[in-house]
């Protein structure tokens, strides 16, 4: 009689055409022989010492045994046979990983504090290879004790040290409030110390992309935030210094700073915290020896224009290609100044959020923005920064920011007058792009029109391309309804986008009607999509 094959060599003759019957292996043996009594974490017991037969798995492929493992529905008992040996680790310990969100999958993210988060952190830990990962969020809670808090962060620096990369790390500061005023609102020594080592840890494991946040209120954070930096760097012999240097740097340029962290292209400033005495010489030297293309600044309304002062003039990024402002007291000369020195920025985008402009020298602007090719801003800055002569000579497109609020109409005979010295520049420009965010999900925005009525508003006539934010799930019939008869008052759009909160299945026949609308309407346009809502 024939003997009986193993249910794995059963699955792979049958060329994998069903699941085995029974499990291939026995798990309450593998929990008796796994681990031997004093065996540290995070070593793999042989087979033979554990008491498991694993000969069953010799001869099957790779790819098999990792269908089979993924039948297993039980998380444990994949993590089980990831410490079992070394080929059921490099096969089991994936899969366990992947069901924990822990990868490079563009939906991949570890979040600290989630159900999922401790078996992510506790399979990296065991790993014999560098898993990879796409994003890490990571809050650091000010509430907690500073040894509980420096534990934490100790743990998951451990972890960071075994990826082979990191994409994306966010860092939320929350409650801030729960931390006396002696430490500046902030941390005691112990997690500072620790919270350093943490960075040090994402920036060795090549993270290509920070996010510095805040949760909750930020006065805690602010209190005592001028103060410190004034100590140490607005003194009158700092101060002298630099003014000192500015005069050398302006006969004799300085060489740009060395690159310690080129893989670091993307960094988001949405915290005062960045600034903050405890974290501030890590931030610059993140910011100035780095390979940065990409700089964003936002949500730092309670920062004073001061810390900007003593901040940006100690700021230079070589490779800086892309800024992006928003939420922030900056001065306009001192913006300016920052500006004139990254002569390879490319795209800058100003929200309607930043602080307005100030008079400032014509010759000042002419000197910044020389390679710029792509602006974005309200109309006052791109009334201020374009109405100059001679200025931002390399641009050719140019992104006009609008918000209506709700319950008003777009009047378009008031942006011509706030454009009325750049409309001759916008003119020349290969692009001009119209962006709409409306305050309301109504019709009453799209204000009736028709030629007769006093014909093409100057703006209209120069706009090729437009989106149109509705903070709607479905938008309304009246909306679709009169939609395409206002935007024919825009006779060179070619390209049109609206943006709504969600993209719903159901009503997908009512969009494409109104896609073939709006193209009878606009005859020079190529292109109406519609999309999803997202932050600038």
């Amino acid at each position: 009689m024939e003997e009986a094959k193993p249910a794995a060599l059963a699955v792979a003759e049958r060329g994998c055409k069903g699941p085995a019957a029974a499990s291939p292996l026995e798990f309450e043996s593998i929990r008796e022989g796994m681990v031997k009594e004093g065996t540290p974490p995070g070593q793999c017991v042989p087979a033979q010492e554990a008491g498991v037969n694993v000969s069953a798995f010799t001869n099957v492929p790779n790819e098999i045994l990792i269908q089979i493992l993924e039948y297993i529905t039980d998380d444990e008992h994949i993590f089980a046979l990831a410490r079992v040996s070394r080929r059921l680790h490099y096969a089991a310990l994936p899969v366990f990983l992947a069901r924990k969100a822990c990868g490079v999958r563009p939906a991949d993210q570890l979040v600290t504090g989630s159900y999922n988060a401790r078996d992510a952190l506790r399979g990296i830990r065991i790993a014999l290879f560098r898993p990879a990962l796409a994003r890490l969020y990571f809050t650091v809670d000010c509430r907690k004790t500073d040894a509980a808090l420096s534990a934490e962060i100790g743990v998951l620096a451990s972890a960071l040290v075994k990826l082979s990369v990191l994409r994306e790390m966010v860092i939320s500061f929350r409650d801030t409030s729960a931390c006396g005023a002696e430490t500046y609102g902030f941390l005691g020594a112990l997690s500072t110390a620790s919270l350093a080592a943490l960075l040090d840890a994402v920036r060795d494991v090549g993270c290509r992309r920070v996010t510095v946040r805040h949760c909750g209120s930020q006065n805690p954070a602010l209190e005592h935030l001028s103060a410190g930096l004034e100590n140490a760097h607005g003194t009158t012999r700092s101060l002298s210094g630099w003014l000192l240097q500015r005069i050398v740097d302006s006969i004799m340029p300085a060489p740009a700073p060395t690159v310690r962290n080129p893989n670091l292209k993307v960094f988001h400033l949405y915290s005062p915290m960045a600034f903050h005495p405890h974290l501030y010489d890590w931030t610059m030297e993140t910011l100035n020896h780095a390979a940065l293309d990409t700089l964003s600044i936002s949500e730092q309304q309670g920062t004073a224009p001061r810390v900007w002062e003593l901040v940006l003039p100690r700021v230079r990024i070589p490779a800086l290609a892309v800024l992006a402002l928003d939420f922030a007291a900056i001065d306009t000369t001192t913006l300016l100044a920052f500006l004139a020195r990254h002569p390879h920025l490319r795209a800058l985008h100003i929200a309607r959020n930043f602080i307005p402009p100030t008079v400032v020298s014509p010759r000042r602007i002419g000197k910044a923005l020389v390679g710029l090719t792509h602006l974005a801003a309200p109309p006052h800055w791109l009334e201020y920064l374009l109405s100059t002569p001679g200025a931002l000579p390399a641009l050719t497109s140019a992104r006009v920011l609008v918000y209506v609020p709700a319950g008003r109409r777009i009047d378009f005979a008031a942006f011509d007058g706030a454009l009325k010295g750049s409309l001759a520049r916008l003119a020349t420009l290969k692009e001009v792009w119209l962006s709409l965010a409306v305050g309301a999900a109504s019709s009453d925005w799209v204000s009736r029109w028709s030629p007769a009525a006093g014909g093409v508003p100057p703006l209209c006539a120069l706009v090729t391309r437009m989106d149109v934010s509705v903070k709607v799930y479905l938008l309304p019939p009246m909306l679709a309804a009169r939609l395409p008869a206002w935007l024919t008052q825009f006779p060179l759009l070619r390209r049109f986008e609206l943006l709504l909160l969600a993209k719903q299945a159901d009503d997908a026949p009512a969009r494409a009607e109104l896609a073939r609308a709006i193209a009878r309407a606009c005859p020079r346009s190529d292109s109406v999509e519609f999309g999803i809502m997202q932050d600038l």
